[in-house]
C-alpha cells in the first residue's frame, strides 16, 4: 500500500467488460482508474472527484498492477512552494564566507563561488561544508575559516586524518576558538 498526492486534470467515464469506472488523469499525465471498490465503497465517492482539486490516493497492488484503494480530498489546490526561511545570523555567515579568500582562486566565479561539477555530488564535501557552516553560525569557528574547516572535516570523514579519540578532535576546535578570542 502506497500513498501519492496528485491534482486531477481530467475525469472521464469509462467502462471495461460492462463495468463502469472513472478514468482520472492527474497533472503530469498519470492515469488512475477509480473503480467500484469493495461493496461499492469507491463508487459512492465518485461525486467527490473534482477537476483541479488535490487528492491523496491510497494505492494497492494486485499481481503487479496498481489500483486505487481510497482517496481523500487534500485541498482545492496545492499551496505554492515557499522560499526557505533563513535567519539573519545564517545569512550573515554565508555573506561573510563569500567574501573570504578561497583556498583555490580558480574556484571563484563571477559574483561568488562557482561549484566544481566534479565535487558537487560528493557527499563528503556536502557534509563537511554543512558542518563548518553550522559551527560558524553557532560562533564556534570564525566565518572566514569555513572553507578551511570544511577541508579538514572532509579529510577526517575520508579517513585521511586519523583521530583515535573524538574528544581530541573537539578539543582542537575548542583550542582554536579560545585562541581566537584571546588574540
Amino acid at each position: 500500500m502506497t500513498e501519492k498526492i496528485g491534482i486531477i486534470d481530467i475525469i472521464e467515464d469509462d467502462s471495461y467488460q460492462g463495468k463502469d469506472f472513472k478514468k482520472v488523469v492527474l497533472k503530469g499525465g498519470e492515469i488512475l482508474k477509480v473503480k467500484y471498490g469493495r461493496e461499492g465503497f469507491l463508487k459512492a465517492k465518485w461525486g467527490e472527484l473534482q477537476v483541479g482539486r488535490a487528492y491523496s490516493w491510497t494505492m494497492g497492488d494486485y499481481q503487479g498492477h496498481p489500483f486505487v484503494q481510497d482517496f481523500t480530498a487534500v485541498s482545492n489546490e496545492l499551496a505554492p512552494p515557499t522560499e526557505p526561511q533563513v535567519s539573519e545570523r545564517e545569512q550573515q555567515v554565508v555573506d561573510e564566507a563569500h567574501k573570504a579568500t578561497p583556498p583555490n582562486p580558480q574556484a571563484v566565479g563571477k559574483g561568488g563561488y562557482k561549484a566544481d561539477p566534479a565535487k558537487t555530488e560528493s557527499i563528503e564535501n556536502q557534509v563537511s561544508l554543512k558542518t563548518a557552516v553550522e559551527l560558524a553560525v553557532a560562533a564556534i569557528i570564525p566565518p572566514e575559516k569555513i572553507l578551511s574547516y570544511a577541508e579538514v572535516f572532509k579529510r577526517y570523514i575520508r579517513g585521511d586524518i586519523e583521530v583515535k579519540d573524538e574528544a581530541v578532535f573537539a578539543a582542537l576546535i575548542d583550542k582554536h576558538f579560545k585562541t581566537k578570542k584571546e588574540g
